[in-house]
């Protein structure tokens, strides 16, 4: 072994060893990560949709009959500790309060959180999101398909030791499954699931172009369709589908392009991520052009990310944004917290913390309710409610 090898391998193994140990932070002893966030009883009426006095009858009712674990409590002094996300969700499913989408006139929703570039909180924002979801009664898939799986890493897995390549789509994409189904498992957060990545997902690039190079062009646009191909026989069980996108233009990404309902693009604001999504846009056109000119998306929307409101050059970017996006960037902003990203560092979201400092919380919860309220512009079924919310949708964009 050279000198250079010896000294690489030296270095993947002293940071392997510190992945272990900053992936022991969030699992408990059975090496498992859980998610040990309590809600209020406060919290419990704002996400059942029922007061206290009601969610404290029915609770009692769901235990006696095996429906519902058992509510943990002070030992002395008998008060509620706090309900997990299982257990509100067993009192939605009582109340039916879930939000889901109407299966006779709502369509899953394939979201992709999708860049040029690195560095712009696409991971972040891809896992809050589909955490936020969830946590608000979503059935939600997470794919990730970016090969540093920092996505797959969020979820208690270090991608290369525990997932292999039978775990991933790269099966499916050679032809040896059906559809996506086989590599879908679940997560610690309750109605959350995953498709977890690995760095082997960089070979996909590999093989998807070496096999174009004898395809016709009929045949290289079939192969464009086959994320969207994989993921349709399993949309059913899903109320919306969120990729977490590779950060660079490949056969991968114009798949996701292919697969996708809607796209959004974070975006920090800055000269050299600002010509980085003008790019991104200048792709789609010719992807869209040269393979799928009737493509449509239900909406393509700009959020901006890691924003520093005390900075002077962020502060004249984002109005720079604003006019050049307009409608297409969404009004709430992404703003870089010290909270938000040590909760990264730690392969958590701020969703995950025990105590998470209400400012970071309200942050996360005004993005991604802007988000939802996009989502409900294109499920009839929520009509009602954002005619309520002063939310004004015309007939033909639903």
């Amino acid at each position: 072994m050279s000198k250079a090898a010896t000294e690489i391998n030296d270095i993947i193994n002293r940071a392997e060893n510190i992945l272990k140990k900053i992936e022991a932070l969030g699992r408990l002893p059975n090496q498992t990560k859980s998610l040990n966030h309590k809600f209020s009883g406060k919290q419990a009426e704002d996400l059942v949709k029922r007061s206290y006095q009601s969610i404290g009858r029915a609770e009692k009712l769901l235990i006696q009959n095996g429906l519902m674990e058992a509510i943990e409590r002070n030992a002395k002094t008998g008060r509620i500790l706090g309900y997990s996300l299982k257990q509100i969700n067993q009192l939605r499913k009582h109340f039916k309060t879930f939000p889901k989408r109407d299966e006779k006139t709502d369509d899953c929703l394939t979201i992709a959180i999708q860049s040029f570039k690195g560095g712009v909180g696409k991971t972040v924002s891809a896992v809050t999101l589909a955490q936020y979801f969830a946590l608000q009664g979503y059935r939600i898939l997470l794919v990730d398909l970016d090969s540093q799986a920092t996505t797959t890493s969020t979820f208690g897995y270090i991608p290369d030791r525990d997932i292999s390549f039978e775990d991933t789509c790269l099966p499916y994409f050679e032809g040896k499954q059906d559809n996506l189904k086989y590599c879908i498992r679940k997560t610690y957060w309750d109605q959350l699931d995953l498709i977890p990545s690995n760095l082997q997902i960089y070979h996909l690039e590999y093989a998807l172009s070496q096999a174009m190079g004898s395809m016709t062009m009929d045949e290289r646009k079939e192969m464009f369709q086959e994320l969207k191909n994989g993921l349709e026989p399993i949309k059913d069980n899903y109320d919306m589908i969120i990729i977490d996108s590779p950060p660079a233009l490949g056969i991968a990404s114009i798949n996701i392009l292919c697969a996708a309902d809607a796209i959004i693009v974070p975006t920090p604001p800055s000269m050299y991520d600002f010509s980085s999504t003008i790019q991104f846009f200048r792709m789609i056109s010719e992807v869209l052009e040269a393979i799928m000119p009737d493509k449509d998306y239900l909406f393509i929307k700009i959020l901006a990310t890691k924003v520093n409101l005390q900075q002077i050059t962020h502060q004249d970017f984002l109005s720079v944004m604003k006019d050049v996006f307009g409608e297409k960037l969404f009004s709430s902003l992404f703003l870089r917290t010290a909270e938000i990203e040590n909760a990264s560092s730690n392969f958590q979201t701020i969703l995950e913390e025990a105590r998470p400092q209400k400012r970071a919380l309200d942050i996360v919860k005004r993005v991604c309710s802007d988000i939802e309220k996009e989502v409900w512009k294109n499920w009839p079924s929520k009509k009602e409610i954002l005619s309520e919310l002063g939310e004004f949708v015309l007939e033909e964009a639903v």
